[in-house]
């Protein structure tokens, strides 16, 4: 139960976090114009997320080499991120972006490979 709380309860706060985030109509303050900052933000999130599952796998008995530990992690992060996109399809002023899918995949698969 210890490693539980200590590895994985982090991941499930943050995706709760990303589906809160998601859930808003309007997550910026109008009128913020930053060319491709949402890009950005996504490839943070999603890198962020990467970190976590990497640490939790790592730190369970889940036994894996590091490639194939990245890999998973990456795959989830990615995974988590396609619901996302579907959820927001279903919430007022939002839309599913397949750009933001892949800067989701970007940021996941940047900072699982730093992480090596």
């Amino acid at each position: 139960m210890n490693k539980f709380i200590i590895f994985w309860l982090p991941v499930i706060i943050y995706c709760v976090i990303i589906f809160t985030v998601s859930s808003m109509p309007q997550p910026f303050p109008v009128g913020i114009e930053i060319p491709y900052l949402d890009k950005f933000l996504h490839a943070v999130e999603y890198g962020i997320l990467s970190y976590l599952l990497i640490r939790a796998l790592r730190g369970t008995e889940i036994k894996l080499a590091k490639r194939p530990l990245i890999i998973t992690a990456v795959a989830i992060a990615t995974l988590y991120a396609a619901t996302d996109e579907f959820h927001q399809m279903f919430i007022p002023g939002r839309y599913a972006d397949i750009f933001d899918l892949l800067s989701d995949f970007v940021g996941a698969l940047i900072v699982g490979f730093m992480r090596r």
